[in-house]
């Protein structure tokens, strides 16, 4: 299909854009690979019928970043996903924009440089902390420059800054969600779109300000917050242990709205810090620049923090580890580079790796919470305490003729039934607590369809509801439906069945989750769409009770995959490893650990990160030290 593109000089050229070239879709667009005056471009396409800010486009075109790319080596590397040519049809209207193509296969996402699971395919020179200082430069640069210009990134978070593997320069994307100056027009500004959860600056909580009226202050938050993370391995500055048991706040961004920051200079006495984090190994002087960020509304400017990495790179306030041999200069050594004065990082997590691997879990699994909890949309996850046992002949031997003997015997039996069928019932014989429980339902739970069941729980004409609910949330987990009491008839293999199928005996009402799952990544796509974000939260959701429906039977499923998945999981290198999962339609999951039996708002602010991909989800472990009693599902991203 061909389309205009029309450039800083309101030149025209036609250009023709390929359907299979897609490479990504969001709530509002598509975006496609295209190739135009023989360079390679992304072009963001509107869907039919979303409003397109046509004059911000507009404004973005006319007002490009000077240093729009960069030039290393004789190679231009893309430094803003800015708006370069506005698209417009057959008609003369906008429908979107030509961006520069940023490689994907060629970047980092940033938060590789700290993710414990995502930091694994590093080398040691890009994981020792030289590096990493610098790439806070490169940022702070980047958002400098922005801010000069009175542009604010506003969704300022991880996954929309991107590194080059090749010279680890960073690279900025969304840029048409930001807010955009327009001196001398009218509006005199274009109000950004959208703000992300965990990098959300206190004020915009506790005021309920909305993303159009953020700026400057927002961004030196967010900033902050992710500079504070890129040097203390993905820790959040609001990520602590709560010591006050009259808090209650179970987001980042609602314990940073109430001042629970733990690592500051000054101990605070509402929040300890968690035990993995090593801001005390950082400079005075970087903390100091954290207090300011995270405990006043003065914050630290991109300038600010220019100025002092600067400092640390060029006053040489970086040295390596006495243990290493400095004669041998090996690459490997870069990550026992530290503070001059501090403990060396390289050496604490080495001997924190070593303690993980040595210590046991020891976990209780309550998976049937109250029936009448509306918030339980999650549960324990079950850890495994111990490596398999070695293959054991003999026992193996046992097993198997016992096995073979209870063949034997049960064709025996089925033999004398065939021989003997008058002694046989021709109806199963009900208990009097089974005929008690039928009759407060009005149904037959034995034989009744899944089907009937569920539309018996939420029918308001039954004689007992909670006695009834009670029994048909036992006889749902007697066929392997292991879903919460309020939430397995929300399960879309249930709903699915047919009313005509009728139900002869126990073991064919056994209903196979499996054919569910391709249900599960359309509510994925619908919840992200409604909200326009991948990473859903139950706050997110919490909205809409409908939303909030779909949320808690996406959340019931991940927990049924993980803990089916926990029978066989298994520690590696400090993480922990689940295989044999079917979550296609998520790729990461984020739970918190509560002090509570059951999965409340209540969180102990700690959190354990699991990358979902091809049927494998690795975790960040749980400190295991904290007197938890549920782990739970905080979000998940598409």
């Amino acid at each position: 299909m061909k389309y205009s593109a029309v450039d800083q000089n309101n030149q025209i050229e036609k250009f023709e854009l390929l359907k299979d070239e897609k490479i990504g879709e969001g709530a509002t667009a598509l975006v496609y690979k295209v190739n135009y005056k023989n360079q390679t471009w992304a072009a963001k396409l509107f869907k039919d019928g979303q409003k397109i800010n046509s004059a911000k486009i507009k404004a973005m075109l006319e007002h490009q970043p000077d240093d729009l790319s960069i030039n290393l080596d004789g190679q231009d590397f893309i430094q803003y996903a800015w708006v370069k040519y506005v698209i417009k049809n057959g008609v003369g209207k906008v429908i979107g924009f030509l961006m520069p193509y940023v490689d994907h296969d060629e970047t980092y996402s940033l938060d590789t440089f700290y993710d414990p699971v995502l930091s694994k395919r590093l080398t040691p020179f890009e994981s020792a902390l030289t590096l990493r200082i610098q790439l806070a430069i490169n940022l702070c640069e980047l958002i400098h420059n922005l801010h000069n210009n009175q542009n604010y990134f506003v969704d300022i978070k991880p996954q929309n800054i991107k590194v080059y593997k090749k010279n680890h320069k960073v690279v900025l994307l969304d840029c048409d969600g930001y807010s955009i100056n327009n001196a001398n027009g009218s509006p005199n500004r274009f109000e950004a779109d959208l703000i992300s959860t965990d990098y959300i600056a206190p004020e915009v909580t506790r005021d309920n300000l909305k993303p159009s009226s953020l700026g400057l202050q927002q961004d030196l938050y967010g900033l902050a917050v992710i500079l504070f993370q890129l040097l203390n391995r993905g820790t959040h500055p609001f990520q602590g242990i709560t010591t006050d048991k009259n808090i209650s706040a179970s987001t980042n961004d609602e314990r940073a709205s109430l001042g629970l920051y733990a690592y500051g200079l000054k101990e605070n006495g509402k929040v300890k810090p968690r035990s993995q984090s090593i801001h005390n190994l950082f400079l005075d002087g970087t903390r100091t620049l954290f207090d300011k960020s995270f405990e006043t509304e003065s914050r630290t400017t991109a300038e600010e923090w220019i100025s002092h990495f600067n400092e640390i790179l060029n006053n040489k306030k970086l040295e390596l580890c006495d243990k290493v041999d400095r004669s041998k200069k090996l690459e490997k050594d870069l990550i026992h580079m530290k503070f001059s004065g501090k403990e060396c990082i390289g050496c604490k997590l080495g001997l924190e790796k070593t303690l993980i691997n040595k210590k046991k879990r020891i976990y209780n699994v309550k998976s049937n919470p109250s029936p009448n909890s509306a918030n339980n949309t999650s549960s324990h996850i079950p850890i495994p305490t111990k490596k398999p046992e070695e293959f054991d002949f003999a026992k193996f031997f046992y097993y198997a003729i016992g096995i073979i003997l209870i063949i034997v015997l049960l064709a025996k039996c089925s033999e004398d039934s065939k021989n003997n069928s008058s002694s046989v019932s021709s109806s199963i014989q009900v208990s009097p607590a089974t005929e008690e429980n039928n009759e407060s339902c009005n149904i037959d739970l034995k034989y009744s369809t899944p089907k009937q069941l569920c539309d018996t729980q939420w029918s308001k004409t039954k004689k007992n509801h909670y006695k009834c609910t009670l029994s048909i949330t036992i006889e749902l987990g007697n066929r392997g439906l292991y879903a919460f009491p309020e939430e397995k008839c929300g399960l879309k293999t249930i709903d699915a069945l047919p009313t005509s199928v009728e139900v002869k005996t126990p073991k064919a009402a056994v209903v196979d989750q499996s054919a569910s799952l391709e249900t599960y990544r359309d509510k994925v796509n619908k919840l992200a769409s409604i909200y326009g974000v991948n990473t859903i939260t139950r706050d997110v959701a919490r909205n809409s009770q409908e939303n909030f429906s779909l949320y808690r039977q996406i959340v019931n499923e991940i927990v049924i995959q993980f803990k089916e998945a926990s029978k066989t999981a298994e520690f590696k290198d400090g993480l922990i490893i689940y295989k044999q999962m079917n979550l296609p339609f998520v790729s990461k999951v984020v739970w918190y650990a509560s002090d509570l039996d059951t999965c409340t708002d209540k969180s102990l602010g700690i959190k354990e990160s699991c990358l979902v991909k091809d049927g494998t989800a690795t975790c960040q472990s749980i400190e295991l030290n904290l007197n938890y009693k549920s782990i739970c599902v905080e979000s998940f991203t598409k």
